[in-house]
């Protein structure tokens, strides 16, 4: 299902994904949301904070 819904995302933000373009811009927000997660991980498996 994955692949699907990325193949979809691709075709409706207008990108071939199989095509020599770069991919356009991930939105800043999405960019925040993901950082904020991933640095949640980190603590989370190492008991460390990300520096």
């Amino acid at each position: 299902m994955g692949a699907e819904r990325g193949s979809c995302a691709a075709q409706l933000a207008g990108w071939d994904r199989h095509g020599n373009q770069p991919p356009p811009p991930l939105p800043g927000e999405v960019v925040a949301h993901t950082r904020v997660r991933c640095t949640e991980a980190y603590r989370l498996l190492t008991g460390l904070p990300w520096d």
